[in-house]
């Protein structure tokens, strides 16, 4: 059996009964590392960014023996019954095991409990499986934004606000 299979079946084995768990101060440094790997570097989330945010409850990780493999940064951000997802990631090697798209309808299911019914993001134009994501689950591109990221490359730094109301 080649490596690339086996390594498969190992991470498919682990992440099997998987739960979210709540975001804690203490998972900063791995949200921080992910985060790097695949932007280079931290743009404009410093750790009291993310602190400020980890507080609001809202937002949830995946973990594995203590290692963060993913996580969904949620936040109020424009009015009451609003919530901003300002950024879902996993970690490259568990990429295509469904854990964003898992992890994303949690902390949407989540937030409905709690009655907050109006959600938002930011996305790349260029994401396509990002959008794909998104707009499976429900979202609509609501406006095109020029140069919002403003560290990226002209090509790369549009975006669009999508945004889903249940």
């Amino acid at each position: 059996m080649s490596e690339k299979i086996r390594q498969n079946e190992l991470i498919t084995e682990k992440i099997q009964n998987i739960e979210p768990t709540r975001m804690r101060i203490e998972d900063i440094p791995q949200i921080a590392e992910i985060f790097i790997s695949y932007w280079g570097t931290m743009c404009l989330y410093e750790d009291y960014v993310f602190e400020r945010i980890i507080r609001q409850n809202l937002s949830y990780v995946y973990k594995i023996d203590d290692e963060v493999i993913a996580f969904c940064l949620v936040e109020y951000k424009y009015a009451k019954d609003t919530v901003v997802i300002s950024l879902l990631c996993v970690k490259k090697e568990y990429k295509g095991n469904h854990l964003g798209k898992n992890l994303l309808s949690f902390c949407i299911n989540n937030c409905n409990e709690l009655e907050l019914k109006n959600f938002a993001l930011h996305v790349s134009t260029t994401n396509t499986p990002a959008l794909k994501l998104y707009t499976k689950l429900g979202f609509v591109i609501s406006d095109f934004i020029k140069h919002y990221y403003r560290d990226e490359a002209p090509e790369d730094s549009d975006a669009y606000l999508m945004t889903l109301n249940m």
